[in-house]
């Protein structure tokens, strides 16, 4: 018999080992777990695993997520990540473990669920695919270090949070799916090795910020500036710093900062999916994107996603 249940901190151990033997040994996934424990959003009974013969068998996590939609917070969950054991694969675990998060956070009035996943799968389920994707805007660099502006960068300190939070809502606020990064230090910090966060400081106060990783200084994973033009100002930084002809950014054609900084490509993915828990806007914003009437939102992935 399957029971399925909210975790206790007894379960941590076995939950990590579901985790990285369902992912053929990869440790990502449980070391994602982990990190969503310590953020201030993390709801354990959104945590649930699969009892079998009283030995955890799978598990999934859906995490509480603000959410923007036509300009508005939606309070939604993101679905990430599932494990089954391979001993108990193929006998409808995760069916269970989802459908038991949907009831969950229906109970607690979360409008939808969301994820990135396998799009033969999770439509057996009720989710819709191509919800959302990713959008990336590119800006061509010709002007040498010597000519650009300077910033001066330093660490993230705690600071900084409550600005740099009202910087993304002046920025991203007509931006449809784009997450809201959170209030805590933890939660703008990435816990992979190789990237780093930045701030940037003109005479005006905070400039910017980024997360770069440093095998990739071309392509920030996160972006942020005071307006449009010092958008158009750091971008250039950046890019003659390290001496890159160009520079990729995850900025959506909504955002504030896109007008005139580059050319964008925005595309829907399969995998990309939601599923409504209850009737309201993200319904019509779906439709609306099917149609071509909306363009399709670009969310941000949360820091601790970085380790997959």
């Amino acid at each position: 018999m399957i029971k399925i249940r909210p975790e206790t901190v007894q379960d941590y151990s076995a939950i990590a080992a579901v985790n990285v033997l369902a992912f053929k040994n990869r440790a990502a996934e449980a070391g994602i777990v982990a990190l969503h424990r310590q953020r201030t959003n993390f709801d354990p009974a959104l945590s649930l695993v699969a009892e079998v013969d009283s030995k955890i068998a799978g598990h999934v996590l859906f995490t509480p997520q603000k959410v923007r939609i036509a300009g508005e917070f939606i309070e939604a969950v993101c679905l990430a990540p599932i494990a089954v054991h391979p001993a108990y694969q193929k006998q409808g675990i995760g069916k269970k473990l989802i459908e038991a998060g949907h009831a969950i956070a229906r109970e607690k009035s979360y409008a939808f669920s969301f994820l990135l996943g396998h799009p033969t799968y999770y439509p057996l389920l009720g989710y819709k695919v191509k919800a959302f994707g990713s959008s990336s805007l590119t800006v061509q660099i010709s002007e040498r270090k010597e000519s650009v502006a300077e910033f001066k960068t330093r660490s993230l300190i705690e600071d900084d949070i409550q600005y740099l939070n009202a910087m993304w809502d002046s920025s991203e606020k007509d931006v449809d799916f784009s997450l809201e990064p959170g209030k805590e230090l933890l939660e703008w910090l990435s816990p992979h090795p190789l990237i780093e966060s930045t701030i940037y400081a003109d005479e005006e106060g905070i400039a910017g910020f980024t997360r770069i990783n440093t095998l990739k200084k071309d392509s920030p994973t996160f972006f942020l500036a005071r307006n449009n033009e010092t958008a158009h100002r750091l971008t250039r930084y950046i890019a003659a710093t390290a001496e890159f002809s160009r520079i990729t950014l995850p900025i959506h054609p909504s955002s504030t900062l896109a007008k005139g900084l580059g050319e964008i490509k925005l595309e829907t993915w399969e995998a990309a999916m939601l599923f409504p828990l209850a009737q309201g806007i993200v319904e019509e914003y779906y439709a609306q994107v099917q149609t071509g009437e909306r363009l399709p939102g670009s969310p941000v992935w949360s820091t601790a996603f970085d380790l997959d």
